[in-house]
Formats: C-alpha cells, sequence, structure tokens
C-alpha cells in the first residue's frame, strides 16, 4: 500500500538532489530509500547513520567527514 505522504516525500527527496541538498538516513532506512528513489544510491551528497534505530547528528553516528559536511553545509544556510 502507497500512502500520499509516500509519493510526496519521494518527491522531496528528488528535489533535494536537484537542488544538491545533503540528505541524511538512517542505516535500516537507507536500502528502502534507494529502492523508492534509485537516484539516492549513486548521490554523493547522501549520509547514512551508522545506528540502525537512532539517527544522531555526530560524528560517531555520522562519520567524520559527513558530520563535517553537514556541520558545514548548516552553518553556509
Amino acid at each position: 500500500m502507497t500512502l500520499p505522504t509516500s509519493g510526496f516525500t519521494r518527491q522531496l527527496v528528488r528535489q533535494a538532489i536537484e537542488r544538491d541538498a545533503w540528505i541524511v538516513v538512517r542505516k535500516s532506512a537507507a536500502p528502502v530509500w534507494e529502492a523508492a528513489v534509485p537516484a539516492l544510491g549513486a548521490y554523493p551528497r547522501l549520509v547514512t547513520g551508522s545506528n540502525g534505530r537512532r539517527l544522531y547528528l555526530s560524528p560517531g553516528n555520522l562519520g567524520d567527514a559527513g558530520y563535517r559536511s553537514i556541520l558545514e553545509a548548516v552553518r553556509v544556510s
């Protein structure tokens, strides 16, 4: 079953890709998102958290490079 909000959310992800935005996904949800939006599979600005249950924006969860990239994007905006 596909909910209307699912289509809307997929569209938001596609728009984020088009504007070259950083996207952060929980590790456990990454395969689902890549299936729903195939462009995520090769998207260079996708950061996957290492904790499958919680998404902490920290170097320990996102990796040093991913964390620094997200932090810089927030500072610039």
